[in-house]
């Protein structure tokens, strides 16, 4: 009962604010770059909010590319912002250059559908900087952005870490680094 009543005054809350009564938003999304045989890290994050209880939460898509929960028997309290990690696999085929493969995920508590979130995800050149996604150490899905060595570099390869967060994304970033020949 006070979980309900809780519930009911989270909801003129958000009524008063004119907030809707479920958000669901994909966080963290891999790039995929072409030629690979799924996303970049396999790891997606996907926010949720709820003014009410959310339990037995689970992920699910019916699409080219499956979705795993990370996290089992979720349970998400209510007016809390959560994020539902899951890893990635294509179930087929490989993406091409340019294309944006989008898929639904659906998140669904005791068994019923309570949101979809729209994922988007872009097919990137070998050549190109790509997002990857990792878990980092307090085990929520991060992005980071790699760029690959030319593939006529002969020597050993060097790592460049470029650290950002002062606001610049990781992709551009990373897209701000590019290989010029000797010479050149």
């Amino acid at each position: 009962r006070t979980s309900d009543a809780l519930a009911r005054k989270t909801r003129r809350f958000c009524a008063m604010l004119g907030v809707a009564e479920l958000t669901c938003v994909s966080a963290a999304v891999p790039d995929w770059v072409a030629g690979d045989a799924l996303p970049f890290g396999g790891l997606l994050s996907i926010e949720v909010w709820r003014p009410a209880w959310m339990r037995h939460v689970t992920l699910t898509s019916d699409s080219s590319v499956a979705v795993k929960a990370l996290d089992k028997n979720d349970s998400i309290p209510p007016a809390t912002v959560a994020a539902l990690r899951a890893r990635l696999s294509a179930q087929g085929g490989k993406c091409v250059t340019g294309e944006h493969v989008s898929f639904p995920i659906t998140v669904a508590a005791d068994g019923e559908r309570v949101a979809t979130a729209d994922v988007s995800i872009e097919c990137r050149a070998p050549s190109s900087s790509a997002l990857m996604a990792f878990l980092d150490g307090d085990g929520s899905v991060q992005t980071a952005a790699v760029v690959r060595p030319p593939a006529s570099c002969a020597n050993p390869f060097r790592v460049l870490v470029a650290l950002h967060g002062t606001g610049v994304s990781a992709r551009s970033s990373a897209d701000s680094y590019k290989f010029k020949p000797r010479g050149a």
